[in-house]
């Protein structure tokens, strides 16, 4: 990962702790070129970069929901 999105994760991460936003690290890894992506795409006709943002979303849903159980 280049130094300065690092950075930037770092940076963000901090400032919602230091604010009591929980934070749920996810991978963002497959999200784009995956059949999930291309329906997401298509059903809620949005562009590519929207349709990976919904993905990652729903690994963290998915993730909260594993702790809590």
């Amino acid at each position: 990962m280049p130094r300065f999105r690092a950075r930037t994760i770092d940076d963000i991460t901090q400032v919602a702790r230091e604010h009591g936003v929980p934070v749920i690290e996810v991978d963002p890894r497959g999200t784009t070129h995956s059949e999930e992506h291309s329906e997401v795409t298509r059903r809620y006709g949005v562009d590519k970069h929207t349709a990976s943002a919904i993905l990652v979303a729903r690994r963290g849903l998915r993730k909260i929901k594993q702790v809590l159980k």
